[in-house]
């Protein structure tokens, strides 16, 4: 019965367990005990969170899933059943997930915060102005969201579409270029070329597959 809901299932938990998430930190804190408010003009909000950002993490984990997807399948040519069966690579897997998140952020939020669309308490140390709790924050809800999409692949395992992962590589470096762009127009060149750093691990792999694929 469930295996018939299964991507419905799937968009539920890409949906809600980031809202959940959000709403813990606004209301109890995150990471390390900081807390964060998102401007009142930043609008329209859903249970506290302005759904543009909603949005993105829905994307952002959706693009994280397939692309650790597309590494694994077609770049290191692992069977994704045995993956998911194997604790070490069961792990590997949703702690890159977590990553891939993490490198979207790395841009994002320190823009965000010199735009003043949110602001934090109760920190010291920090990232262009970000606690770096918040991108702890970020791993964490990344991760968990993959494990539960992963859990159910495990569960109710069907091949992937191998050709609808070979997107992602592609769709990742074009996501990135633009942040990049965005970061040297919004903030300045240093902190463009220091997130740009940051993701490099992902944006060879992505580069390698995107060859492979040419």
């Amino acid at each position: 019965m469930i295996s018939k809901f299964k991507n419905f299932i799937k968009i539920l938990i890409l949906f809600l367990t980031p809202l959940i998430y959000e709403n813990i930190g606004i209301n109890i804190g995150g990471p390390f005990g900081i807390k964060y408010y998102y401007s009142s003009s930043f609008n329209p909000k859903f249970l506290g969170l302005p759904i543009l950002v909603w949005i993105f993490w829905v994307i952002f984990i959706f693009i994280a899933y397939n692309l650790t997807n597309s590494i694994f399948i077609n770049l290191f040519k692992k069977d994704y059943k045995n993956l998911l069966n194997k604790f070490f690579y069961f792990l590997v897997l949703i702690l890159l997930d977590g990553f891939i998140v993490t490198t979207f952020d790395f841009f994002i939020d320190p823009i965000a915060v010199k735009y003043k669309l949110w602001r934090w308490e109760n920190f010291k140390e920090s990232y262009f102005g970000v606690p770096i709790g918040n991108f702890v924050g970020w791993y964490i809800i990344g991760s968990t969201t993959t494990f539960f999409l992963r859990i159910l692949d495990k569960t109710y395992f069907k091949n992937l579409n191998v050709r609808f992962q070979k997107i992602f590589p592609f769709i990742y470096i074009i996501i990135i270029l633009t942040l990049f762009f965005l970061s040297i127009v919004f903030y300045n060149f240093e902190f463009a070329i220091q997130n740009l750093i940051l993701s490099s691990p992902i944006n060879l792999l992505s580069l390698i597959l995107i060859k492979n694929d040419l």
